[in-house]
């Protein structure tokens, strides 16, 4: 009996021995399949070791940190970049993985030319390059002049700058002393007509252009113009030649004036004028007071308010009259000595 008592003793101790040196695997924690150390309901897939709520989120459409959002934080905002200069332009959207027709940024203001975006050098093109709401800034600019007129000479008063050459209806140069009128310019013909026509700043340059001579009346010089003028136009004639238009002061020059316009069967204009203040017919043109005068009965009587300019008819016996300013008569200017002879 002991001795069977011994032997089953025995044998235990060599089963417990055998069993103490063999190795117990050590297997996952209970219920954490995938072994990443996180178990449902934590773990929303146990059956994938990289979701986890410590894993991070990857743009792949699967909630890897178990949060219940999907690629938070992980996608890209992008914009199409149609012109390919890298700046694309309309609405923003999400990708995970930006494809070439895509930018990052989404400021182009003209996405269908690759030379326009924000920060593209500026060119004269008429176009805003930059994207900064300017056209051609910082290139440099031509000044132009506008040439209402058409005849190729500008108006300094009316000016644009551009690099592009001059714009429709402007040229380079600002010689032009009357952009309204294209037969006023650097190039046109002088005429008797007290205007600038060559720009020359003179008026008529000489009194070549006119037709006027020196007349000697009962000893009396006079510059007789045969040209048909308007009464300012013919002043601006005579103070082109350095004098003015005739002033009268006595009963035996207006018969010599008078003698003249009969010869020609003209009217003639007098330096004088009540334009300036109705009814007041006090004083010369050249600034001398009226000391003499020969009316016609009844004159001056501004008809139809429109009478602010004195003539001398040749069929009135030397008589005057006032007419309209704006009429058509030669004239004469008091004889200075500068006239041809």
């Amino acid at each position: 009996m002991r001795k069977s008592i011994a032997l089953y003793t025995a044998g235990m101790l060599v089963l417990c021995f055998l069993a103490c040196l063999t190795p117990i695997p050590i297997g996952p924690t209970l219920g954490d399949r995938d072994g990443d150390g996180f178990s449902p309901p934590a773990d929303c897939d146990d059956q994938d070791p990289d979701i986890s709520p410590e894993s991070s989120e990857v743009c792949d459409g699967l909630d890897q940190d178990c949060d219940g959002k999907i690629d938070e934080g992980s996608y890209l905002v992008v914009y199409v970049d149609s012109d390919g200069d890298e700046v694309g332009a309309g609405q923003e959207f999400e990708v995970c993985e930006a494809l070439d027709e895509h930018s990052l940024y989404g400021n182009d203001c003209d996405d269908a030319d690759a030379l326009t975006f924000p920060g593209a050098p500026e060119a004269c093109d008429g176009l805003d390059n930059d994207c900064d709401e300017r056209v051609d800034e910082g290139v440099e600019h031509d000044t132009f002049y506008e040439d209402f007129d058409g005849d190729g000479y500008g108006n300094e008063q009316v000016q644009t700058r551009s690099c592009l050459g001059p714009p429709s209806g402007y040229v380079e140069n600002k010689e032009d002393c009357d952009d309204l009128d294209p037969g006023v310019n650097p190039e046109a013909e002088e005429l008797c007509d007290g205007l600038d026509q060559d720009c020359s700043g003179e008026g008529p340059d000489s009194v070549y252009e006119c037709s006027c001579e020196v007349k000697r009346l009962e000893g009396n010089s006079y510059l007789y113009c045969g040209d048909y003028l308007s009464w300012f136009n013919a002043r601006k004639v005579c103070k082109a030649m350095d004098t003015d238009l005739l002033s009268v002061h006595s009963f035996s020059s207006n018969k010599a004036v008078a003698s003249l316009a009969s010869s020609y069967e003209v009217f003639i204009w007098l330096g004088l004028t009540d334009y300036v203040s109705e009814g007041d017919w006090s004083t010369w043109a050249d600034g001398s007071a009226v000391t003499y005068t020969n009316w016609a009965p009844g004159e001056p009587n501004n008809f139809d308010n429109d009478e602010d300019c004195a003539e001398i008819g040749y069929y009135t016996d030397g008589r005057w009259n006032d007419n309209g300013c704006s009429g058509q008569h030669p004239f004469m200017c008091t004889y200075n000595g500068l006239a041809p002879e």
